[in-house]
C-alpha cells in the first residue's frame, strides 16, 4: 500500500497494488515524469520469492507491474533508481546459498535490457546488492553486503562497493 500525503499530513490518495501474494516494498523513488517507481519482493508460486518492480503515475495509478525470477529460486529487489535514458536499474540478490548480487537494467516499459549477477566463490556465501545509483558517466555504482551462511569457506563478512560501465561490467 502507498499513501501520498501533503505537508499537513493529510492523505491525498491511498493505493494498494496486489498480485494475489504477499508483497513487501523495499524502496520508492520519484521519476522524471513526476511519477514513482518502487521495488520489493513478492511471494510467488510455491512461496518462492520474486523481485517486483512497479511504475505508477503522480496520482498512484498503475502504469506497469513486473515480477522477475531467475534460476528458479529466490530473486530479490532491494534498491531502484532511474537512469539518464529514462530506464531503470535495480539491485538485489539471486539464489539462496550461494546468493549472487544482482544488477538489472530495465527499459521505460519495465522490460529487461540486461541482467548481471556477481557470483560468490563458495557454496554457502551470500552477496547482496543493497543500493544502486547511476553515475554521471552512464555507469552504475552499487553497494552491497557479503557473508557466510553455514560457516564454510572464508569466515569474512562485510560490505563492498563497485562501479560498472553502462552495461553492468566492472
Amino acid at each position: 500500500m502507498l499513501l501520498k500525503i501533503n505537508d499537513e499530513g493529510e492523505i491525498l490518495w491511498r493505493k494498494t497494488y496486489t498480485d494475489k501474494a504477499y508483497a513487501f516494498a523495499r524502496q520508492i523513488k520519484p521519476t522524471v515524469d513526476k511519477g514513482f517507481i518502487f521495488c520489493g519482493t513478492s511471494m510467488g508460486v510455491r512461496d518462492i520469492e520474486e523481485s517486483r518492480v512497479i511504475k505508477i503515475d503522480s496520482e498512484g495509478n498503475l502504469l506497469w507491474d513486473k515480477s522477475f525470477l531467475w534460476d528458479g529460486f529466490k530473486t530479490y529487489a532491494y534498491s531502484i533508481d532511474q537512469t539518464k535514458d529514462g530506464g531503470f536499474i535495480f539491485s538485489g540478490g539471486n539464489g539462496y546459498s550461494p546468493m549472487s548480487a544482482l544488477l538489472v537494467k530495465l527499459d521505460q516499459g519495465g522490460e529487461v535490457v540486461w541482467r548481471k549477477t556477481y557470483e560468490p566463490e563458495y557454496m554457502d556465501y551470500i552477496w547482496i546488492g543493497c543500493d544502486v545509483k547511476p553515475t554521471n558517466d552512464n555507469g552504475i555504482i552499487m553497494t552491497g553486503g557479503k557473508g557466510s551462511v553455514w560457516g564454510y569457506g572464508p569466515k569474512e563478512s562485510g560490505l563492498w562497493v563497485f562501479k560498472t560501465d553502462a552495461s553492468g561490467n566492472y
